[in-house]
């Protein structure tokens, strides 16, 4: 059994302002552009087990490609029942729907409780990449994002510190122990 906890991040090239570092008395400018256009990146955090992440970009959020990412998540190992945790957003897939992959078993968040899930914490990764800078097209934005997560595919470590000692890893390891 593998569990993971999932969710979605938007992104786009309305520049949002992050803090930063300045001169004392000066105050710091940053670039700011409004073009309305936007994609989403899809990411599932493993808690436990061997610690994996998994991430896609897609152009929309809907049950349609909410369904083909955890298709794409239960193709990662078709040997093993993915239990995913995720909220409760409309255009998410219920347990009882039909299309989904016959090794995935969905675990609903309370509603209105982001801190419970710790890939939420994929969000600041996105903003820590695309924070204070313009960007001509999204497919830019993109290669800037992945360059920034890419060492959550090859460095279980990372995964670890963002899923963190908490309650969920805790939970899995009491029911699997």
């Amino acid at each position: 059994m593998r569990v993971w906890a999932i969710d979605e991040h938007r992104y786009g090239l309305i520049s949002h302002q992050r803090r930063c570092w300045g001169l004392r008395r000066v105050r710091p400018h940053a670039p700011y552009r409004t073009k309305y256009d936007w994609g989403y990146l899809s990411s599932a955090l493993e808690i436990d087990g061997k610690d994996q992440a998994v991430c896609v970009f897609l152009p929309v959020v809907s049950k349609e490609a909410s369904a083909s990412f955890l298709h794409e998540l239960a193709a990662t190992d078709t040997q093993a029942i993915h239990v995913v945790i995720q909220d409760q957003a409309g255009f998410r897939p219920k347990a009882q729907d039909e299309g989904l992959p016959e090794n995935v078993r969905l675990l609903p968040l309370p509603p209105y409780s982001p801190e419970l899930n710790p890939v939420e914490r994929v969000g600041d990764l996105i903003k820590d990449a695309t924070g204070n800078r313009v960007f001509g097209s999204l497919e830019e934005m993109e290669k800037a994002i992945e360059k920034e997560i890419s060492p959550l595919w090859s460095q279980p470590s990372r995964v670890r510190s963002l899923v963190g000692e908490g309650w969920n890893r805790s939970q899995v390891n009491a029911i699997s122990g």
